[in-house]
Order: structure tokens, then sequence, then C-alpha cells
């Protein structure tokens, strides 16, 4: 080939791999567009329309994460062995379900305890959908695409996931805004039904042979790993849970562009450097990602003005972009082909236990000690996790035979 040729060429391969991963990232798109839409009217909808009080709110934003992590192993077992386009569609299919259960809720007829049971069955089915959804894309576009571009995936994946829930969370108050609550439910139940054309016309990935290993055992193979990205994922949760009330203890204006800069700096990572895990390999870029977190969330702790809090949500949001799909290379790695939607589940199963732990964990610390320490919390997870990564790559290097 000449010297023309080999970057056509490599254009070519990449035009390929994305056109593998476009109908997953769609897909994931789709089912989490339909979680960022109820995250502004559902709390609302739950405190002032049935009167319930704020503990009630949490436990019923907390329904969905607390279902998608107890059916992670489900989803993963359904991927390997009836394939990863059904759990799709019917992870799809669950997620359209929430929606019709949101629109029974408001029904004049049903008493207020029909009301509120509805919405708990609308919530459950929305994290039964994304536990689906998630854990099949995953396990198609690796199929797909191959295991050798599962930095890529996971990196497409996630731009998908925070972008949908992102747009999502304005749209869904501006829906309820303009036609009520009925109005938001049905597009809550449109959203994915849209996205199983999708979902059916995409092509199957092929499912690989051999012996499958039980999910218990494959969390015994990816642990360590898993446990690094919980860890990573503490100082997201506190950025989440707590920079509006950290922005109002200091006295200051804007925790809105804090959060916005945690997203631009996520954005920016994966599409400056989402290459890096595939060619790199993904422990070295995990330990480098961590220390940028570290250093983002140190900032946050320790800011004296608003400008360094929001540098360094925009560091913690660039460091910990390219955590998850670093790791889950090597994660990858651990089991067999056949296993690869028990080995995703797991993984996710980890994020979600991060994301779970984060929120009471960190809180607990900030009732006495304040909200900046929410970060120091997360400064101490982040160096965690980066000495956790650090000795498992130590482990593969000596692990290596003698050259």
């Amino acid at each position: 080939m000449s010297g023309l040729d080999v970057p056509a060429a490599a254009a070519a391969g990449t035009e390929r791999i994305l056109a593998h991963i476009l109908p997953s990232t769609i897909v994931v798109f789709c089912a989490y567009f339909s979680i960022g839409m109820p995250l502004s009217v559902v709390p609302p909808y739950v405190h002032g329309t049935l009167g319930l009080g704020t503990i009630a709110v949490g436990a019923m934003i907390g329904l969905q994460p607390l279902a998608s992590v107890l059916t992670r192993p489900w989803s993963g077992i359904l991927s390997d062995t009836r394939g990863a386009k059904t759990a799709i569609n019917l992870g799809l299919a669950a997620c359209g379900l929430s929606g019709v259960f949101y629109l029974v809720s408001s029904m004049p007829v049903l008493p207020p305890l029909g009301s509120v049971a509805a919405l708990v069955i609308g919530r459950l089915a929305l994290g039964f959908g994304e536990s689906l959804v998630m854990t099949g894309g995953l396990v198609a576009a690796i199929g797909l695409a191959g295991h050798k571009h599962s930095g890529k995936v996971m990196v497409w994946i996630g731009v998908a996931l925070y972008g949908a829930i992102a747009a999502g969370a304005p749209l869904g108050a501006v829906l309820e805004h303009a036609f009520g609550f009925r109005g938001f439910a049905l597009a809550c139940a449109a959203v994915p039904w849209l996205g199983l054309f999708i979902g059916l016309s995409m092509p199957s990935a092929p499912r690989a042979a051999g012996p499958r290993i039980a999910f218990f055992k494959v969390v015994g193979l990816i642990w360590e790993l898993g446990l690094g990205l919980a860890l990573a994922v503490i100082g997201f949760g506190a950025i989440g849970s707590f920079i509006a009330l950290d922005y109002a203890g200091h006295g200051w204006s804007g925790s809105s562009l804090a959060l916005t800069g945690f997203g631009v700096g996520y954005i920016a990572s994966r599409l400056l450097f989402g290459h890096l895990p595939d060619r790199l390999g993904g422990l070295p870029v995990a330990m480098v990602s961590l220390a940028v977190e570290i250093v983002g969330q140190a900032m946050i702790w320790r800011a004296p003005v608003p400008l360094v809090a929001l540098a360094g949500c925009a560091l913690t949001g660039f460091g910990f972009s390219l955590v998850f799909p670093s790791l889950g290379i090597e994660v990858v790695k651990r089991a067999p082909a056949s296993s690869r939607g028990a080995v995703m589940g797991a993984y996710v199963a980890f994020f979600d236990i991060g994301l779970a732990i984060a929120g009471p964990g960190t809180g607990a610390v900030v009732a006495m000690l304040g909200y900046p320490s929410a970060y120091l919390i997360g400064t101490v997870a982040a160096a965690s996790a980066l000495v956790l990564v650090a000795g498992v790559k130590m482990g593969v290097a000596g692990a290596r035979p003698a050259t």
C-alpha cells in the first residue's frame, strides 16, 4: 500500500468500528433519556401532588438504581444465553412501560395509595430496563466491534449515557410545564419504544461458544478492578450530591456552572483521549486519570473562591471520564467471551454500588465536618483507587515471563 493508502484504510477501519458501535449507542441513549426526564419531574410530583415527605422523594428516585443493581446478574446471564439483542429489546420495552405506569399514577380515579403503587412499579420497571439495555448494549457493541476495541465501545456508550441524562432532565421539566404530568409520562413511554425500532433492526452480535462462568465467580475475577471503579465514582457522587449545598454554604453563586464544568471536562476527555485505553492499555491510562481526579477533588475541597471549585469540577470530570473504559478493557480480558454478559453486568454493578454509597457515606461525614469534607472523601477514595490499580499493574507486570 502507498503512503496515501494507509490513512485512508485506517479511516475506513474507524468508520466500520463506529458503525458497529452506533446502534448500541442509540439504544443506550434512548434508555437513559427516559432516566433523565423524571429527575426534574418525579420529585415535585411525589412531594407536591402525592403529598409525601422528602424521605419518600429520595426513596422513589432511589428505586430505579436499586432495581438496576439487583438485576445486573440476571441481565448478564440473559445476554450470554439468549443474546445481547434480546436483552436490549426487553430492556427498552421495560423502560417504555415505566412511562405507562407514570400515566396510570396520575389517573384521578386512583386512590392515593394506588397512585404511589403505580409510580413505584414504574420506577422498578425503569431500573430493570436500564440494567438490560446497558449490559446488552455493551456486550453487543464489543461483540460486533471486537474485544480489542472495548475501550472505544465504553467511551461512546458513556457519552450517550451522560448526554442523555443531561438533555433529558431539562426536557422533562419543559414537557411537564407545557403538557402536564400526563404529557411528560407519555414522552417517557414513547422515547424507549422509538429506540426499540433500532433495537429490533440492529445486527445480532455473535454469541461465543464455550463454558459460562457463574456470576459470583466473575465477581471474584474482577473485584479489584471493580472496587477501583467504585472508589473513583465517589468523587462524582460527591459533586452531584453536595456541590449546590457547598456553594450555598460559602455564599457563592453559580453551582450549576460547576456541574456544567464537570460535564465539559468529562466529554472533552472522552473526545480527545478516548482512543488511549485501547492503544496504551487500560491500567496506565486509569492511573493517570485517577491522578487527575485526585487533583480535581482536592481543589474543590480547599477552594478559596468559586473559580477554583469550578476548575476542580472540570478536572474531576476530565479524570473520571476515562476510568470506566480503562478499567473496563482490563475486565474484558479476565473472562472468556462466552461470559462477557456476566462480566459487564458485574462491572457495571460496581459502578452502581459506588454511586449508591457515595451519597449516604459522604453525607455522614458532611454532617460532622461540613460540606467541603465531601471532596476530602472523594480525594481519599480516588487515591485509594490509584493505589489499588497500581497494585494490579505491578501484579500483572510481575506475572509476565522474563524475556
